[in-house]
């Protein structure tokens, strides 16, 4: 089922990199940040128990780097995927950028040698394809909502190097449950992106989410809402499909340690954030707060060895990346840095 566009072959262009913020929504992030592994509210059993052992267990079996600067071997037999919230991206009036200002924010995207990346706050499919001019080699796909009332857009769609990742033809899809209209009052949320993958012959399916912003108790309620939803819905998909390999990225509004993610992690997902924030990074730049996320899939098969995407996940590479060294980077780039891991690809 095709709900948004999937869009081919790019002419390259240019280079550069990125920079600033989201849903405008009078954010109230402080600077802390911590990391705890997701708790359960199962009366049935105590999946909080359950996770940590699975935890426990990944990691005596776990090889690869230690820690996110270990330098991975481009092989070929690895795939980097994070996520990227773009600033109102080709929305000229929130967020003015010049052709150079394209050039420089693609440039970021190659220095962080994602090949599959989720990005939101997509202001309109123009400024999308703008840098993917700037991009060489990639393709993207893009979803349908995210449109407010006064015709403001911030879309979800995932951005990915043609040569080293796939897009399985008719697998798009959105979780339009997840724009919560029961407590909104209407569907100007973003539905959580859903897409199925392959590379090298690693399969799986990623979930990009941009979760409802501010800390008020409403928007936190809704936010808790939306986790659920999709924690849910990913633990359906794992128990009545073949695909076990889950991961889900995006700007969750949230911390690693909040009740929100402890809903979408609940049972089910491990955030691979949490590595990120036990080393103080910081994803949105004005708080200084780590609230983009990745989480994979953690499967007990028949109650012995571990499956799921954390089974590809290289421990230890899920990492902020310092946008720093970008001159301006937050007047022409984003005030959200990028999130990326390195993921096993030669199995499937």
């Amino acid at each position: 089922m095709i709900v948004g566009r999937h869009h081919h072959s790019h002419k390259p262009k240019n280079k550069h990199s990125g920079n600033n913020y989201k849903e405008k929504d009078n954010m109230v992030y402080g600077p802390k940040d911590s990391s705890a592994l997701s708790s359960s509210q199962d009366t049935s059993s105590d999946p909080t128990k359950e996770l940590a052992e699975m935890k426990k267990k990944m990691e005596a079996s776990h090889t690869g780097p230690t820690s996110s600067t270990a330098t991975l071997e481009k092989s070929g037999k690895t795939v980097e995927i994070g996520t990227f919230n773009l600033e109102w991206l080709g929305d000229n009036k929130e967020k003015p950028r010049t052709d150079e200002d394209y050039k420089k924010l693609a440039q970021v995207i190659k220095d962080t040698g994602a090949e599959v990346l989720g990005v939101e706050e997509i202001g309109n499919e123009k400024g999308l394809k703008k840098l993917m001019e700037n991009l060489p080699g990639f393709d993207y796909v893009l979803g349908t909502t995210g449109v407010r009332p006064n015709g403001k857009k911030q879309l979800l769609g995932v951005i990915y190097n043609k040569e080293r990742a796939q897009v399985v033809p008719g697998s798009l899809r959105e979780l339009k449950e997840a724009q919560v209209p029961h407590l909104m009052g209407d569907n100007h949320l973003r539905a959580p992106l859903v897409v199925d993958m392959k590379a090298d012959n690693f399969d799986f399916t990623l979930v990009v989410v941009h979760f409802k912003a501010r800390m008020d108790e409403h928007t936190k309620k809704i936010r808790n809402e939306q986790a659920r939803i999709v924690n849910e819905w990913i633990k359906k998909q794992v128990a009545t499909s073949p695909e076990k390999d889950i991961i889900v990225v995006g700007d969750c509004n949230d911390f690693v340690n909040s009740t929100s993610m402890k809903t979408l992690s609940d049972g089910i997902l491990q955030l691979t954030t949490e590595e990120a924030a036990a080393k103080g990074e910081f994803s949105f730049i004005s708080f200084k707060s780590l609230i983009d996320q990745i989480g994979v899939t953690m499967v007990n098969i028949n109650g012995g060895a571990i499956g799921g995407a954390v089974e590809k996940y290289i421990k230890g590479t899920t990492h902020v990346v310092d946008t720093k060294k970008y001159p301006g980077y937050r007047k022409w780039g984003s005030d959200h840095n990028p999130v990326i891991a390195s993921f096993k690809s030669d199995k499937p």
